[in-house]
């Protein structure tokens, strides 16, 4: 059975994700009281990799009101302070992503391209022009994988309350977004 990727839409699948991430992540992840809020406030941010009905990985995706996104590209708050009044429900033109994981020995080149190619359909449903995208990187790997895309330096370690790079990624038209999709391969 092909991969599948689709917003999170159980307790059971949320509990799911939220274990990868804190597997994944650790500390570093985003609290478990955090997440569930801000998916109670943004239900679409969460998507889920499923192999059939099992779930083998995760991206978040966060549409951020303006003022948030102001302040959290500025490095003034951590990602951990973005509450669930700080997501915009509608979408709009500033977003965060926030975990990309795939459960061990389940990866594959062709699962982490899958999850970007459904935040690439997020950004593209919810999103509006232009569009503004900010991820921290937690590895060198996901450095690399933003880079990739087109995500930029935006601020140092030392500029972020969290302490990690903060990367950027806008396209102030479609024709920019376009080239996004066209670089996600790579």
């Amino acid at each position: 059975m092909a991969d599948q990727t689709r917003a999170i839409r159980t307790p059971e699948e949320f509990q799911a994700l939220d274990a990868l991430y804190q597997m994944s992540f650790g500390e570093a992840s985003v609290p478990t009281a955090t997440l569930r809020a801000w998916h109670e406030a943004y239900p679409q941010g969460l998507i889920g990799l499923f192999e059939g009905s099992q779930l083998v990985g995760g991206i978040s995706v966060w549409a951020l009101r303006e003022s948030a996104y102001a302040q959290f590209s500025q490095g003034g708050i951590k990602e951990r302070a973005l509450s669930a009044a700080d997501l915009a429900p509608e979408g709009g033109s500033f977003f965060y992503l926030s975990e990309i994981a795939v459960y061990p020995g389940r990866g594959s080149r062709a699962r982490l391209l899958a999850l970007l190619d459904a935040m690439m359909a997020h950004l593209s449903l919810y999103g509006r022009f232009p569009l503004q995208v900010l991820g921290l990187a937690y590895s060198n790997e996901g450095m690399r994988i933003m880079q990739r895309l087109g995500f930029m330096p935006w601020l140092s370690a030392e500029e972020t309350a969290d302490g990690l790079p903060m990367l950027r990624w806008e396209a102030p038209l479609a024709t920019a977004f376009q080239g996004l999709l066209g670089k996600r391969g790579r």
